[in-house]
């Protein structure tokens, strides 16, 4: 079992979502079914079509980004969700990816998540955990020693 972290600071729909329909989410709402992808190549390329103008790096974030939500989080996975506000969520996904369609915007791409904390201040959080949600992609999957920690706050 892996521990992840999801931010949507930028996306308040996705925030919305995670409270009132027990969800993750994390845009890209003019991209297709990720499941459509069947390799990391053929999202690339995908990626590169919508902007050419991305630098390399920046393609490969959002890549990475979205095969990790799609293909590499499992059920049974702990979740943290960090939005705007001054606290974090802490849950556990129970679904596979799912795309909601384009009339769900910026909550296309989701997965269904039972949350176990609602309203974890970030600041009582231990430093290298927090720290971990300054990593730049979306989707960060955590160290062990971190996820030690969040079994911990979960129990």
């Amino acid at each position: 079992m892996a521990a992840w972290i999801v931010r949507v600071k930028k996306h308040a729909e996705c925030e919305r979502a995670a409270i009132e329909q027990d969800v993750i989410c994390i845009g890209w709402d003019w991209l297709e079914d990720l499941r459509s992808f069947s390799t990391q190549d053929s999202l690339d390329q995908r990626l590169r079509r919508q902007d050419p103008h991305h630098r390399l790096g920046t393609v490969a974030s959002h890549r990475m980004t979205l095969w990790r939500f799609a293909s590499d989080m499992e059920i049974g996975d702990l979740v943290v969700l960090r939005g705007a506000g001054p606290n974090v969520m802490v849950g556990t996904i129970v679904g596979d990816y799912q795309d909601a369609g384009e009339h769900a915007g910026n909550t296309r791409h989701r997965r269904r998540v039972a949350w176990r904390l609602r309203a974890v201040p970030f600041a009582t959080l231990a430093d290298d955990l927090r720290q971990s949600f300054f990593s730049p992609p979306t989707v960060v999957r955590l160290p062990q020693q971190a996820k030690a920690q969040l079994d911990e706050a979960r129990s």
